[in-house]
Parts: C-alpha cells; sequence; structure tokens
C-alpha cells in the first residue's frame, strides 16, 4: 500500500514538474492602446517549430490528463466509500488512494483530448485547416493512448513495471503521436481560376 503511494506521489510530482516548466514559459502579453508606428514586432511571427508543437501537445495533454484523473478519483473514492466506507482497513481506511475505471477512463481521456487540442492549436498557426488539424491530432494522440490502454484492458488490478509505464507515459506519447501527425499539414495552395 505505502509502495503505491509513494508510486503515485512521484507521478503526480513528475508531472506537476513538466507541466509546471511548460506553463512558465508562456510569455505574457501587454496590452498597449493609441496608435504607434510599424516595428519589426509588428510583422506576423513565423509558424511555430517541430519542437514547440511538440512541446505544446504533451502540456495539453499533461495537464487534462492530471485533471481526468483527479475527477475519476473523485468517483471512485465515492464508490469505494458506498461500498467498503464501513470496513476497517489500514492506517488510512480501506478507500485511501483508490483507483479503478473512472481514473484510468479520465487518465487516458484527458491525454487524449489534451495532444488533441495543444496540437491542432499549433498546427493552425501553422497553416493549416482547422478539420484537418483536428482529425490528424486526434488519430496521432489515439494512436499515443493505444499502448496503456490496452496495457490497463489486458485485466487484472496488479501492473508489473512494463505495463505501468505504459500507463504513466500516456501523456508523453499522445503528445508525442499527435504532435507527428499534424507536422506534414500546411494550408494547401489556391487554386487558380483556370483550375491550375
Amino acid at each position: 500500500m505505502l509502495r503505491v503511494l509513494v508510486s503515485r506521489l512521484a507521478l503526480c510530482a513528475i508531472a506537476l514538474a513538466c507541466t509546471s516548466v511548460y506553463v512558465g514559459a508562456q510569455q505574457l502579453r501587454g496590452l498597449t492602446v493609441g496608435l504607434k508606428h510599424r516595428t519589426s514586432s509588428d510583422l506576423p511571427a513565423p509558424p511555430p517549430s517541430s519542437v514547440r508543437v511538440t512541446a505544446s501537445a504533451m502540456g495539453w495533454a499533461a495537464i487534462l490528463a492530471l485533471g481526468g484523473a483527479s475527477v475519476g478519483g473523485i468517483v471512485d473514492q465515492s464508490i469505494c466509500e458506498r461500498r467498503h466506507g464501513h470496513e476497517q482497513g489500514t492506517l488510512f481506511g480501506p478507500c485511501f488512494a483508490y483507483a479503478a475505471a473512472p481514473t484510468a477512463t479520465g487518465w487516458f481521456g484527458g491525454s487524449l483530448v489534451g495532444a488533441t487540442v495543444g496540437a491542432a492549436r499549433m498546427a493552425r498557426k501553422r497553416g493549416c485547416p482547422r478539420q484537418a488539424a483536428g482529425w490528424r491530432a486526434f488519430g496521432g494522440a489515439l494512436l499515443g493512448v493505444a499502448p496503456g490502454m490496452a496495457a490497463v484492458l489486458s485485466g487484472g488490478d496488479k501492473f508489473p513495471a512494463r505495463r505501468s509505464a505504459l500507463i504513466f507515459t500516456a501523456p508523453v506519447l499522445a503528445g508525442a503521436g499527435a504532435a507527428a501527425a499534424v507536422m506534414s499539414c500546411h494550408a494547401s495552395r489556391a487554386r487558380r481560376p483556370n483550375g491550375r
């Protein structure tokens, strides 16, 4: 029980450190009112690099995976309290850090949605059409979470280290898959009136 608690706390610490670096790297933009002369900062920004697309997808996936797992954990806690709340447990009770299907659903669902949103936003900035960016990002993120979902669905309440790694890295794999899927998507060329 203590090993499970320590491993979950370590996962939360790693995820929090990764997301705080991403969130801390965002730049604040000031609001200016009035007329000003055109400078080099007024020129359109270059499209996001592949590193930025990947970081955005992974950051969004990690943030929403933690949020989804937290909501799933609350649902799991209420289910456990309803079933086992009257039983005597260890030091913290039988439902301490209980995680089942709702927590896993929140973890993988948050990874999938977060990676899709992060990659699609950056792909739009690179000139990819909205629908193409969304579907490409969703497909890549789905391929990224598939190994972890397969590990959970393979059965059993105990996960050996190899399968646990696939579950823990779902946001990273989903972000990498979504980013890879949108890398080649660029603005389509406008067709000339004569069809060429």
